[in-house]
C-alpha cells in the first residue's frame, strides 16, 4: 500500500495509544514514511527512527497517499507556453496541441475535485 519515501495525510488523529512515542500524527498534516510492515507505518517527522515502542506504530489506514492536485499539472503547462512564448528563438507554436495538453489538465482536475467533494 506505502513504501518508504511516499508522503501521506493523516486522515484520523483519535485515540492515539501508542507509550513511548511522545507525538502523534495530526489530521490534515503530511508525513513521510519511514518504514513499512504488513499493518503500519512509522514517520519521519515524529522521532528518530528507533525511538518508537513498537517498528511502525501507526495504522496504514490512519493515512492515504498524498495527491498531487492537477491544476499544479495544469499551471506547469500554461507556464511552459508562456515561457516558450517569450523566448527570442521560441520553438514553433503547436496550438492544437497545447489546447489539447491543458484540455487533459482540466479534466484531470475536475476528476480529482469530483473525487474529493464524494
Amino acid at each position: 500500500m506505502f513504501h518508504v519515501g511516499q508522503k501521506v495525510v493523516c486522515v484520523n488523529d483519535q485515540n492515539w495509544r501508542i507509550p513511548g512515542t511522545g507525538r502523534h500524527p495530526i489530521k490534515g498534516s503530511i508525513y513521510t514514511i519511514a518504514a513499512v510492515d504488513k499493518d503500519g507505518v512509522a514517520l519521519e517527522e515524529i522521532g528518530p527512527r528507533g525511538c518508537w515502542a513498537v517498528p511502525c506504530p501507526y495504522l496504514a489506514s490512519r493515512f492515504r497517499p498524498v495527491v498531487e492536485k492537477s491544476t499544479d499539472t495544469g499551471m506547469a503547462v500554461l507556464k511552459e507556453i508562456l515561457e516558450r512564448e517569450t523566448v527570442k528563438d521560441p520553438a514553433p507554436v503547436n496550438l492544437l496541441e497545447d489546447y489539447r495538453r491543458l484540455a487533459e489538465a482540466m479534466k484531470a482536475e475536475a476528476e480529482w475535485r469530483n473525487s474529493v467533494n464524494r
